[in-house]
């Protein structure tokens, strides 16, 4: 139970001569000690892309880090830029808009073995402001083959199986969501 905060209120009541009652509660639980105990602890250490292509075999499996070593390497000779989150769960792909400022409409998640379209951070780029712009987007990712995408916002994050991206119909149909959304971004592929 590490990560959980177990704090209490104690309520004491005092009771004057005239019948007047004073209540002062009190935080226990709250120590020096114990929020000590809470405090981040410190920033990992930083690993690159081939550590976490690694780490992402050793949990997901050899075939989904082959995918996922595809599938940057596709990002890249695109023209995406690609790095890993802080907290080193995901590789993500970025496109720079012609205005200079970042989206990040990709992420590749060790923990789950998918690959994440994200809306929500969509929402922020004007080519897909409208929520019909991103439905229209998610209905693309919805049609891929033998895809449950459960997501139904437009801000959600429809996943699609990295195990599933190893078969070409699957693969050429995102590849081909991934290019759409880099025009519409406004950034040509290289």
């Amino acid at each position: 139970m590490r990560p959980a905060e177990v704090l209490a209120i104690e309520v004491e009541q005092y009771l004057a001569s005239d019948g007047l009652r004073l209540l002062t509660p009190r935080v226990v639980g709250d120590t020096e000690r114990a929020a000590g105990a809470k405090a981040v602890s410190a920033t990992k250490p930083k690993i690159d892309q081939e550590e976490w292509l690694s780490t992402l075999a050793d949990v997901q499996g050899t075939p989904a880090a082959a995918v996922a070593r595809r599938l940057l390497d596709w990002f890249r000779s695109r023209g995406f830029e690609t790095g890993l989150t802080n907290t080193q769960d995901s590789a993500y792909a970025r496109l720079f808009r012609p205005d200079g400022k970042p989206t990040w409409p990709f992420f590749i998640r060790r923990s789950t073995g998918k690959v994440e379209t994200s809306l929500q951070y969509l929402k922020e780029n004007p080519a897909f402001a409208s929520e019909e712009a991103r439905l229209a987007l998610l209905d693309r990712i919805k049609s891929l083959p033998d895809q449950k995408i459960a997501t139904t916002r437009s801000t959600g994050w429809p996943a699609v199986p990295l195990q599933d991206l190893a078969r070409e119909e699957v693969w050429n149909g995102f590849t081909a969501i991934a290019e759409y959304v880099q025009q519409q971004t406004g950034q040509a592929g290289a």
